[in-house]
């Protein structure tokens, strides 16, 4: 009785699961190499937020401002976003403000709202407010992953602060 034929089958085997074993271990080490560009900015909760920037608010003379006040400042609907954290000036003649806003799928919108927030600033301080006009001019206005960032700050790092925060 001839057995070349089994065992030639059991070698196609052992060799088709080597192949499948190589195919399957060269899709998870793509898998890893490509994870880390999947990863978008994660979610960071407003309180986390607050409490890393809070240091920073202080030194700009920044008090953490409600709901109503980032929706009459930006013209904002409530439903526009997920969560918001509003660092805004502690009287009307200050310009310094810092706001963050988590808005998956409307990040553009709220930028042009936030956009839109500096341009009547600048309006308001134009002509007596010149180092408020300066501070506007330098207004950070950035999309970080699914969020919204406005910083008017004489501090530079506060912007850097926020981006590291978000990312």
């Amino acid at each position: 009785m001839d057995t070349s034929y089994g065992r030639s089958c059991g070698i196609v085997g052992d060799h088709m699961k080597l192949k499948l074993c190589i195919l399957f271990t060269l899709i998870f080490m793509i898998t890893l190499l490509y994870v880390p560009f999947l990863r978008g900015v994660p979610y960071v909760s407003r309180e986390a937020l607050y409490e890393r920037l809070q240091p920073y608010a202080v030194r700009e003379d920044m008090v953490l401002k409600d709901e109503s006040d980032l929706i009459s400042a930006i013209r904002v609907k409530a439903g526009d976003y997920q969560e918001a954290l509003y660092l805004g000036p502690s009287s009307y003649i200050n310009v310094e403000e810092c706001i963050i806003i988590y808005a998956p799928q409307r990040e553009e919108q709220i930028m042009n709202k936030l956009k839109d927030h500096i341009e009547r600033q600048k309006t308001a301080f134009n002509g007596y407010g010149a180092t408020q006009s300066e501070l506007l001019k330098q207004a950070k206005v950035e999309k970080i992953g699914s969020y919204a960032v406005c910083v008017v700050s004489s501090d530079p790092q506060l912007i850097q602060k926020v981006r590291n925060e978000l990312r």
